[in-house]
């Protein structure tokens, strides 16, 4: 399985080999993608067949300038010979090259024709020349054909692997008709008198950055059972593997053990040959969603590598889902964009592990062949927990499990077993139960439940990636929709009339207002999305920049409600903290908006400290009588004193409640 490298004049994209991805234009710029706007209206489309990738055209006319691999298009269909195409607009039949970082290492042979060697002095520039020519620096490319004379060709090679060919004193053909220069990819040919030169294709980019895994003598009993028992076994970087097991829990703690979640109770896993935790090259996609269900595909991948958002949705299959926000996606879908949020983070080991509901990735094929196109392209350890059996023909490597956590088979997947055509050796592996003497048999693995992973969380600063949770939290308040912000509204006009009930009250009235209305604003979502927090925390993201974006954006619509309670308070010729200089309304306004950032961060502070990430009646009636009450009874102390200490006050008592809910959050979450 291989994806398709599409070179453009600004950039490049890889295609996976699961869709068929159409070529069009918008305004004069080559477009592609797996949806375009008008079908239409597209020149063609990328496709592979067996193994081969092609381009056919239409059904709109391709213009007369349109290249591919510096050859027109003309109205037939184009093959591709390597898996490399550079798409481009040009009125030559191969364009001017752009600016190059060329290589000085050697040009190595791996295919019949093609030249090898390094130049002495580690030359970028080569000449061709025939056999007996004298040795010089440029002289490396020695091509016995007839025809080809001294300085025949000149080639330079760039970081790419990519072959540019300028013609020199001899004939120079690419495609049966004669150039005076070319650009040829890894893999393509092109002819120097009538010797046919392969281009030698160097190893796929971001491949060998895999991490292998070694499991040595693997135990572990959890409940008085057994869910791993002396298991050994070893993953090539790179491979792409699914676990299988009759006993979730073993499949589970297997992975777990791998990203460092759990501890064997004897045994060691070295991931990449270190058993050190915390690398972050690392990533897993846990059981439960961890998204953010009002955001949208497109929303939830911005942030982290903007510029390979769209490639990224191509490569899970989510392109035509791009706007649709997350809640109206189903299990399958959900599924794929947790895999994508990691994917976006480069990850040399992946571990994806068996969803928590109906859905299994195991069954879906399409994303199985996806996983292994991008696992074979990108050269990343992907490890795959299989509830079922059937598609473990797409994978590199199987691991069998048996009830008691026996290791049964390690191995690729094998031929079709035996008269059964359809199965593989693995697959009817997989299918065997435990033999009949065994006495575990009869054991309902159902009565362990293993505990939540607490895997490492990384080395990131307590402020990092602050600019996008800004950003998301902004995004995510307003989400919430218009009726949100209409009865924050209403709260707070209809609330400040209480004033006038009684003057005596009138200042705890006030700020009883204030503090309700901020914890309205505020929300919980440190306690119900405590798996997105967990994520983002292992993404880079600092619990301080997730805790002071959350203040931040919901204290900024506070500073809009609290302008009607001044107004209010104002007309009532209350005084709260009576600042020099100020009018009378600027300085309630001060106040009012300072209570409603201390009730933000007591609030905040509860929420992170709620032991559960369900909030249940009783959680939120906890958080909300702590952070309510304290902001209640701490705002209208502050405000029998004078303003040279109520003022000082308040902001260090929020900016410390803040602090707080940070290292509290740290804590949950490790």
């Amino acid at each position: 399985m291989s994806s398709l490298l599409l070179i453009f004049d600004d950039g490049e994209r890889r295609l996976p080999e699961q869709d068929p991805h159409y070529l069009w234009m918008d305004a004069s710029v080559l477009k592609v993608s797996t949806n375009p706007p008008d079908f239409k209206a597209c020149l063609g489309h990328f496709v592979s067949e067996f193994g081969t990738w092609r381009f056919h055209n239409g059904p709109a006319e391709c213009p007369p300038e349109l290249r591919i691999n510096g050859r027109p298009v003309d109205g037939e269909d184009v093959e591709l010979v390597a898996d490399r195409a550079e798409v481009r607009l040009s009125a030559e039949p191969y364009s001017e090259p752009p600016p190059r970082n060329w290589s000085t290492g050697p040009i190595a042979g791996d295919s019949p024709g093609a030249p090898s060697g390094p130049p002495p002095g580690g030359a970028g520039r080569y000449v061709v020349v025939p056999p007996g020519t004298p040795a010089g620096p440029d002289a490396q490319i020695v091509v016995d054909a007839p025809g080809v004379v001294p300085g025949h060709a000149w080639v330079e090679m760039d970081s790419r692997g990519a072959w540019w060919i300028t013609a020199g004193n001899g004939d120079l053909y690419v495609n049966g008709e004669p150039v005076t220069s070319a650009v040829r990819e890894p893999g393509t040919q092109f002819t120097v008198g009538q010797q046919v030169i392969t281009v030698p294709s160097p190893n796929s980019r971001g491949r060998g950055r895999g991490l292998s895994i070694e499991c040595a003598e693997l135990s572990v009993r959890r409940g008085g059972q057994p869910l791993l028992d002396n298991v050994s076994l070893s993953v090539a970087a790179g491979k792409f593997v699914a676990v299988f097991s009759p006993n979730p829990n073993a499949t589970q703690m297997l992975l777990g053990l791998m990203v460092g979640g759990y501890r064997a109770d004897h045994g060691a896993v070295r991931i990449g040959g270190s058993s050190r935790k915390g690398n972050p090259a690392v990533r897993w996609v846990p059981a439960t969603d961890d998204l953010h269900r009002l955001l949208t595909v497109r929303e939830t991948l911005a942030g982290s590598d903007d510029d390979r958002l769209d490639e990224m949705l191509t490569w899970v299959g989510l392109t035509t889902e791009a706007d649709r926000q997350v809640r109206a996606l189903d299990d399958g879908d959900r599924k794929r964009l947790s895999i994508a949020c990691e994917l976006m983070l480069r990850p040399a080991l992946l571990v994806v592990f068996e969803s928590a509901g109906a859905y299994a990735v195991s069954s879906d094929r399409d994303l199985m062949s996806r996983l292994a196109t991008i696992g074979h392209d990108t050269g990343c350890t992907i490890v795959v927990a299989a509830r079922a059996v059937g598609n473990f023909d797409l994978t590199g490597a199987v691991v069998v499990l048996d009830r008691r956590g026996r290791l049964r088979y390690a191995g690729e997947p094998g031929e079709p077993f035996g008269d059964r055509h359809n199965v593989t050796r693995a697959e009817w592996l997989a299918t065997l139960e435990v033999p009949a003497d065994d006495p575990a048999t009869s054991r309902d693995e159902s009565l362990v439940r293993l505990p939540a992973m607490r895997a490492p969380l990384g080395t990131a600063g307590p402020f990092d990636g602050l600019a996008t949770m800004v950003w998301q939290r902004a995004l995510l308040f307003r989400r919430r929709g218009n009726g949100v912000l209409l009865g924050l509204s209403a709260l707070a006009v209809v609330g400040s009339l209480a004033v006038f009930v009684s003057y005596a009250m009138a200042v705890p009235a006030i700020v009883a207002i204030a503090a309700i209305t901020a914890l309205v604003t505020g929300g919980t979502d440190l306690a119900t999305a405590r798996p997105v927090a967990a994520r983002q925390r292992r993404s880079g993201v600092g619990t301080a920049a997730m805790v002071f974006a959350q203040i931040g954006v919901h204290g900024a619509v506070c500073a809009v409600l609290a302008a009607p309670m001044a107004l209010w308070a104002d007309l009532h010729g209350m005084v709260l903290l009576d600042l020099p200089g100020p009018t009378t309304w600027f300085s309630l306004y001060l106040s009012v908006w300072l209570v409603m950032v201390l009730s933000l961060s007591t609030g905040t502070l509860a929420s992170a400290a709620l032991p559960s990430d369900r909030l249940t009646p009783t959680n939120a009636l906890v958080a909300g009588v702590l952070g309510g009450v304290l902001a209640i009874a701490v705002g209208w102390l502050l405000f029998s004193l004078t303003w040279a200490v109520g003022l000082p006050a308040l902001l260090l008592l929020s900016l410390g409640g803040a602090g707080a809910a940070s290292t509290v959050l740290q804590s949950r979450l490790s």
